[in-house]
């Protein structure tokens, strides 16, 4: 990033540290999975189809607000908000705007973007755990995050800057668009991952509407409210966007603990599935490890017990003080 900035390329600068935002997000994920951790290649292919669900949707965004609201922003405020200056004076979005915006081009934003991460729920290898899910959504979410913040600073990338905005506005909008907003789209789209997962496993709606429900509060109503307040300013912006990050941060993070339980309830002794003694890889459950080899510490177990078992028991044995005939 610093050497991005000392070619004078600020632009571009912001759209890696919405990409280095997302990525921790993605990191948390893999640390704390159980079983195999999905490869590099799986969270890149992930990855770009969500870039390019959030090119698309981005920019039909941005084309929507412009036919229909703000004319001449500083920049492509349909592609992740923050008007600024031109949404003050533009006053209240018309509701076709809100019903297309907030509303419409969201929910195919999802649809765009979860494709991704259901072809891999394809492969048994993704499907036995919801942490998958996790793991693969924020990836998704993460790519149309990184596509939304680059087309909303494309005038900066291009050198097409008219207006350069007050430090205020400046300073709301570089952390509330490569930061924080960045941040509430991966946290949501890891929910919404983790739904699909839950529903694929269990099968009951009960349990998917507990990931669900705050993955379509960070799609729908974060974008509804973000549009119908961004004429009091990018500061009162700002802060809603940060509130709802504190929101789906702690929905995540309480499912989050909530899979962690589920996926070891399904590990273990009995369970035909156990974890490696040396390798540390997950391994049907048996007498050796099928990756490394190794014994396993449940089947040495296993084999003292029936060792044990077929010894003679001291009640078998004759008394000491009657002659053996």
């Amino acid at each position: 990033m610093v050497i991005t900035l000392l070619v004078n390329e600020a632009g571009l600068a912001l759209v890696i540290v919405a990409a280095a935002a997302t990525s921790i997000v993605i990191a948390r994920f893999r640390a704390v999975n159980l079983f195999e951790d999905e490869p590099a290649r799986a969270i890149a292919t992930v990855a770009l189809c969500g870039l390019i669900a959030g090119l698309v949707i981005s920019m039909l965004s941005d084309i929507v607000v412009d036919q229909l609201w703000l004319d001449g922003a500083t920049f492509n405020v349909g592609a992740a908000g923050f008007g600024g200056s031109a949404a003050e004076a533009a006053g209240r979005p018309p509701f076709a705007l809100i019903a297309l915006v907030g509303t419409g081009l969201p929910l195919l934003g999802v649809v765009l973007m979860m494709l991704g991460p259901l072809l891999y729920r394809r492969m048994p290898a993704y499907r036995n755990e919801v942490l998958d899910g996790l793991t693969l959504g924020s990836s998704a979410g993460a790519g149309f995050a990184v596509a939304s913040t680059a087309v909303y600073f494309l005038p900066l990338i291009t050198g097409d800057l008219q207006s350069r905005g007050t430090v205020a506005e400046w300073t709301a909008t570089v952390l509330g668009v490569s930061v924080v907003r960045p941040l509430v789209v991966t946290l949501s789209a890891s929910l919404l991952g983790a739904a699909l997962w839950q529903y694929g496993l269990s099968r009951r709606v009960r349990d998917t509407l507990r990931y669900a429900i705050p993955g379509f509060f960070g799609v729908v109503a974060f974008t509804v409210i973000d549009l119908l307040i961004q004429p009091s300013g990018t500061t009162v912006e700002l802060g809603w966007v940060a509130l709802s990050l504190v929101i789906v941060g702690v929905s995540a993070r309480r499912d989050l603990a909530a899979a962690l339980w589920k996926d070891h309830a399904s590990l273990g002794t009995g369970t035909g599935r156990v974890r490696c003694p040396r390798c540390h890889s997950v391994t049907p459950e048996g007498t050796f490890c099928a990756r490394c080899g190794a014994a396993l510490h449940h089947a040495q177990d296993g084999v003292a017990a029936r060792f044990a078992s077929e010894q003679p028991s001291t009640h078998d044995s004759p008394p000491q003080n009657q002659p053996i005939q």
